[in-house]
């Protein structure tokens, strides 16, 4: 009898998946690169609960140079208006947290978004991700001069978290 190994196939399926990745593109994305398309994206991707593809649109956008702090705080503001998903949300988080960051100048500095993003983080509090929250909250204090920091919600906001 002889046997003949099934493996023989799963490279050029796994290849094929892979020329695939590299191909796609955000499908909503293919043909909008305006900044109300890239929000009409979003509201798309909020309607049927596809927070993972508003993030991939927001990182697509990010790769155009089309990301503006709009953007990202209508990101954030989905993920807070639906159920909460750990590992979206920390993926989102770990944008705004992480030294590394490429985010946009623009959008770092903007205390919209991070108002916002604070508030998404508050989510983490009880999960196994609670150190999120600290590390946004230190990336927050890096950031702005709390010494000149005029803003009454960012400061309820922080003194929430300690």
């Amino acid at each position: 009898m002889t046997v003949r190994a099934l493996s023989t196939q799963i490279p050029q399926q796994v290849q094929a998946v892979e020329n695939k990745q590299k191909q796609h593109k955000p499908a909503s994305l293919k043909d909008s690169t305006t900044p109300q398309a890239l929000l009409d994206t979003l509201e798309e991707c909020k309607t049927t609960g596809n927070l993972k593809g508003a993030i991939k649109n927001v990182q697509y956008a990010r790769e155009l140079g089309l990301a503006t702090p709009a953007l990202y705080l209508r990101l954030v503001d989905i993920m807070r208006e639906s159920p909460f998903d750990v590992q979206e949300c920390a993926t989102v988080a770990h944008w705004f947290y992480s030294p590394d960051s490429n985010l946009p100048t623009e959008v770092l500095n903007d205390i919209e978004v991070w108002k916002s993003v604070l508030k998404l983080g508050f989510r983490f509090g009880s999960t196994y991700r609670a150190e999120d929250l600290r590390a946004l909250v230190d990336r927050f204090t890096e950031i702005f001069d709390l010494t000149t920091l005029q803003d009454q919600t960012a400061w309820e906001l922080l003194m929430r978290v300690r």
